[in-house]
C-alpha cells in the first residue's frame, strides 16, 4: 500500500552527521520541474503517520540547518500530523505534539527553532494556530507536562518564552485565553488534568 513517503521523506531519514548530501539535490530538481512547492510539502498518507512532512522530521530530528533548508524552499509551516501516531488515543502509544511544526519544536524544547518558523523571512508561524483539537502552542506544552521535575522546568520555561515571544510578535494577542475545541485555556486545562505547574 502506498504510504506517501517520497524520495526526500527517506533521505530525511537517512542523516549522517545530521545531513545527506541528496536533500539539496532532490530539491534542486524539484525547483527545476516547477514542483518545489508540492515536492517539500508532500506528507505521508497512511493512517499512522498522516501529514507528517519533511519539517516535521527535520525538527523531530533537531536540524536547524534542515528547517532553514526546508522553510527557505517554501515548506508549510502550519502543515499538520494528524495520523494515529500523533493522537492521545488511550492504550495506543503515539506521541501529541500539538500537530504543528510550531508547536512540535516547543514540546521537544528546541526554542531556537521556535523563534525561527516565528520570526524567519520566508513563511512565518502564527503564534496562535490551532491544531484539529483547537490547541495551540500553550495548549500543547500543558497536554506534555507530567510533573517530573526536569520536564516542569522544561515546560515552564518554554511556556514562559512563548508568551514572551507572542507578547513581542502581537502586544494585543492574549494566547492565554484562546480556548480549544473544548472550550478549555491553557490554564483551564492544566487545572483540569492535574499539572501543577
Amino acid at each position: 500500500p502506498d504510504t506517501g513517503k517520497t524520495c526526500l521523506l527517506k533521505a530525511m531519514l537517512n542523516l549522517h552527521n545530521g545531513r545527506n548530501d541528496t536533500i539539496p539535490l532532490l530539491l534542486e530538481i524539484a525547483e527545476k520541474t516547477k514542483n518545489l512547492k508540492e515536492f517539500v510539502n508532500a506528507g505521508y498518507t497512511d493512517s499512522y503517520y498522516k501529514g507528517q512532512t519533511a519539517l516535521h522530521i527535520a525538527i523531530e530530528r533537531r536540524n536547524m540547518y534542515l528547517v532553514n533548508l526546508l522553510v527557505k524552499n517554501g515548506a508549510d509551516v502550519h502543515v499538520r500530523a494528524h495520523g494515529e501516531f500523533f493522537q492521545k488515543i488511550k492504550g495506543k502509544t503515539g506521541f501529541y505534539f500539538g500537530e504543528l511544526p510550531l508547536s512540535l519544536a516547543a514540546c521537544t524544547n528546541q526554542l531556537n527553532i521556535v523563534k525561527y518558523l516565528l520570526e524567519n523571512a520566508y513563511h512565518s508561524a502564527n503564534i496562535a494556530e490551532q491544531d484539529s483539537m483547537g490547541n495551540t502552542i500553550l495548549h500543547a506544552l500543558v497536554e506534555i507536562a507530567d510533573n517530573t521535575e526536569d520536564n516542569t522546568k522544561f515546560v515552564t520555561k518554554m511556556y514562559n518564552e512563548v508568551l514572551i515571544l507572542g507578547a513581542s510578535i502581537n502586544p494585543t494577542l492574549r494566547l492565554e485565553e484562546i480556548a480549544n475545541r473544548r472550550g478549555l485555556t491553557p490554564l483551564t486545562l492544566a487545572a483540569k488534568t492535574g499539572k501543577i505547574q
